[in-house]
């Protein structure tokens, strides 16, 4: 389905045949796994992602300060 996003709930469970109040069945569920993929398949790589940024912008503002006392205290 394109622009699931911007769909009203009716309309995304019309489109994949499914009751809101009901859900899937097993065989549903492993009907769709086949057909999309498991869920969360590219979360593994955004979460290793998301936890190496702040190391990374830790990593450039020592090295930052590191470049300004080391111009600071250089002599003439």
């Amino acid at each position: 389905m394109e622009d699931a996003y911007a769909k009203t709930t009716e309309e995304v469970l019309n489109y994949f045949n499914v009751s809101e109040r009901l859900g899937l069945s097993q065989e549903e569920v492993k009907q769709n796994k086949k057909r999309y993929g498991p869920n969360g398949k590219y979360c593994n790589l955004f979460l290793v992602v998301v936890a190496l940024l702040p190391c990374l912008s830790i990593q450039e503002s020592v090295l930052k300060r590191a470049l300004e006392l080391e111009i600071t205290v250089r002599p003439e």
